[in-house]
């Protein structure tokens, strides 16, 4: 994409952070495809690797979580247990998901007239590996535990550490400087964010729902054709096809709401400078009187 197409440096109600989101994913989805096909999804694999080796009878890729009733405690205990570690495992795709995404952002923005490189959003994020990887330990935890208590405080949570990578790329900042920039610049005007933040989590959380039923939906529909679906059938190649495609499509989907966060941070930004402008302006237009002295 080249630049001059898009305007980073605005301040945007709420309906303009929602356009905008979505006008940086048209205009770049030619790359965004390229960044999460080339690094998102090895380590997503990866990932899914490590979690088949350490939970290999609660963990599978493409199987669904069983949302049957439970017939005994043993079976309540192993299904929470596998929700627990499906949830483990989704909370560390869309983490990769949402950084390559605003590495994609910081280098759209950056990159002035030229059009924005696979090569470069690669350097920057590993300029920033060491950093990218505590701040999103310290805010999964964060985030993991106000999720436990309601949905609303890990939203609240979500939101002030939206602008984390953002200020990380940018301007450089450690781990631990980049959460707290975070949260005091959020929390100056934490409507908007967490209404746009809390919008975005609502379309993705749809649109995942949408790709996941696809499957079920395959099955039920051979259901009335066919008592049972051989493992070497046509039929089973192709619901395991779909199944795969419905995990990998509903997570890359987590790029919605993180390009939502890069949107708000330069709308964010540019609120801040305005207001430090309009400070130093009424300063210099209503000076400190300079304390008398008193002459004997």
């Amino acid at each position: 994409m080249v630049n001059e197409k898009f305007d980073w440096n605005k301040q945007r109600n709420t309906s303009e952070a929602f356009s905008d989101t979505f006008a940086f994913l048209r205009l770049n989805f030619p790359l965004l495809v390229k960044v999460h096909a080339s690094m998102t999804l090895p380590a997503v694999l990866v990932i899914a690797g490590f979690f088949i080796l350490l939970f290999p009878a609660d963990f599978s890729l493409l199987r669904a979580i069983d949302s049957s009733p439970f017939t005994d405690q043993g079976a309540m205990e192993a299904k929470f247990k596998t929700f627990l570690i499906s949830s483990l495992f989704g909370s560390l795709v869309c983490m990769v998901v949402s950084t390559n995404t605003l590495a994609a952002v910081h280098v759209s923005a950056t990159a002035g007239h030229q059009s924005a490189t696979l090569s470069a959003i690669r350097d920057t994020l590993s300029k920033n590996f060491f950093n990218l990887v505590v701040s999103k330990i310290i805010m999964a935890v964060a985030v993991g535990i106000s999720y436990l208590f309601m949905l609303v405080p890990g939203l609240l949570v979500y939101s002030l550490f939206s602008c984390v990578e953002m200020l990380i790329f940018q301007h450089g900042y450690g781990a631990g400087p980049a959460i707290k920039r975070s949260y005091s610049s959020v929390l100056k005007s934490f409507g908007q964010p967490l209404l746009v933040n809390g919008g975005l989590l609502l379309i993705y959380m749809v649109i995942k729902t949408a790709l996941g039923s696809l499957a079920p939906m395959y099955e039920w529909l051979t259901s009335f054709f066919f008592t049972e679906i051989q493992a070497d059938s046509t039929l089973f190649i192709v619901l395991k096809s779909l199944e795969a495609f419905n995990t990998i499509l509903g997570y890359s989907m987590f790029m919605i709401p993180a390009a939502g966060a890069g949107i708000l941070y330069f709308s964010l930004k540019e609120e801040l400078t305005k207001a430090q402008i309009m400070g130093r302006i009424r300063e210099i237009g209503n000076p400190q009187p300079k304390p008398s002295s008193n002459h004997e």
